[in-house]
Parts: C-alpha cells; structure tokens; sequence
C-alpha cells in the first residue's frame, strides 16, 4: 500500500490530495489494527514491537506505521522507549483509579449538559431526544424481557450509550477527552465475568440517567452518571491480581498487579 501512495508523489494537485488521503487512510488502518491486537492480548501487556515487526505484520510500509505508533501514544495504548521502540502499556491499579476518577467527571458533566440541551429547544436535539429514546426502547425491552445479554451485545451497547450521554451536551473539547480514553474498549474482557444479575442492574441504571436527560432534569442526570461509573469502578478494584491482569494486561495474567 505504500508503494501504491509514493507513486503518486511529485504530480500535480489533485494527485497530492490523493496521496494525503491514501497515507491517512493506511495510517488509520494501522492504527486501528494495532490497537485491536493491543486490547484483545495478541499484543501482550508489555510486549516490544518494532517498526520492522509492525510492517511485516500489517503489510504496510514504515510511513503510517510510525505515525500510528505516535497516535497510540498520545491514546495511552504503548509507550515509546529510547532504543527499544514501541512497548504494549502495562496498565496498573493507579492507572485505573486516574481513569475512573476523569470518567466520573466527564460523564456526570456530559449528562448534565445533556438533559440541559434536551430542553433548549435547539433543533439539533432531534438526534439526542431520537438517539437516547432507542437507548430507552431497547432497555425497557431487556428488562421486560429479562433478557440475558451476552458480554459483545452490552459492551457494543454500553459503548454506545456512554458516548451519547457525553457528545449530547455538544461539548467537543469533553467529546475528544473521552474519546482519548481507550480504556473502556477494555469493557468486553471485563463484561465477560460479568453475571446475569450485574447485566440487569447496568442495564437499569442506563434507563434511569436516560430518562433523567430526557426529563430536563440536569442534577439527576448528573448524579445518576457519577454513581454508575463509580459503581463499575468498585467492582474493578476488587478483581483479584490475576484477574486483574487478565483484564487489562492480556499476557500478564499470572503475575501481580503493578500498583504505580
């Protein structure tokens, strides 16, 4: 792929726009391919990569392979280390303790401003009013149901929510904090240990910080947020080591937990 972009290379305008688009599509590709391997273990926890390795691997050349490796920086997913290269980061007990104390905020702060933009009368709340309102269709669905959700199906679903409840507010500085944090693409190895009874209780307190925003009501809805990821935060923080590790350090899962 990057033969096929520095063909292009020293032609006239419209050939550079292409260029640029092709090495950011391939960088993109990259990015996303690495990262899925970081968080699913193919990557361990710690493990070092090379630009030589990563190029072999992904079939690209070391262009977009570098500038992918800058942006996990930047995301927390590895660290770039003087003459080792790229290192998978080990995520430690202090490390999540940090994440679901910014998590608390952005997401109490982003459904505050939520249910406060679903009574603006902006017309641009038609997609939060019909976005939050098929969150809450198939919650109440789930719940009327009993239904028993599968660790992909509530992550896929928790993903989104979370992200509605925090873009709705139209804070794009929030919006791209909360993206940065990778850490809950992690949700799946987590879910998985997750009980029947866990699944309910989730899924009843996504329904109640809905229906809060769509209520107008900013305090509930703000509390609502703070009190469920501080709910997930204890229950992470009472994982044992091992399964601690299995679910944020794949490969590691047989030594302790780092605490710094």
């Amino acid at each position: 792929m990057g033969a096929e972009v520095d063909e292009h290379q020293g032609g006239g305008r419209t050939k550079q726009v292409e260029e640029t688009s092709a090495e950011e599509s391939v960088t993109d590709r990259a990015y996303a391919s690495i990262l899925h391997n970081a968080l699913t273990g193919s990557y361990r926890a710690g493990e070092r990569l090379t630009e030589a390795r990563l190029t072999s691997d992904l079939g690209i050349s070391r262009v977009p392979v570098r500038e992918a490796l800058q942006r996990l920086e930047r995301d927390g997913i590895i660290e770039l280390q003087r003459h080792r290269g790229a290192v998978i980061r080990v995520i430690t007990r202090r490390d999540i303790t940090e994440f679901f104390r910014v998590r608390a905020l952005l997401e109490g702060g982003g459904a505050a401003a939520s249910a406060a933009a679903a009574t603006a009368g902006d017309p641009r709340n038609g997609g939060l009013l019909e976005g939050l309102g098929g969150q809450i269709g198939l919650l109440s669905r789930w719940i009327e149901e009993g239904h028993d959700c599968s660790a992909e199906e509530y992550a896929l679903h928790s993903q989104e929510f979370h992200r509605l409840v925090v873009s709705s507010g139209e804070n794009r500085l929030l919006i791209r904090i909360w993206d940065s944090l990778h850490l809950p693409v992690q949700r799946l190895n987590y879910f998985q240990r997750y009980r029947g009874e866990d699944f309910r209780v989730s899924i009843d307190e996504h329904a109640k910080i809905a229906w809060a925003i769509l209520a107008g009501d900013a305090t509930s809805a703000e509390r609502l947020a703070r009190e469920h990821v501080n709910r997930i935060a204890a229950h992470v923080f009472m994982l044992p080591d091992e399964e601690f590790n299995r679910v944020f350090n794949p490969g590691l899962s047989r030594e302790p937990a780092t605490t710094e």
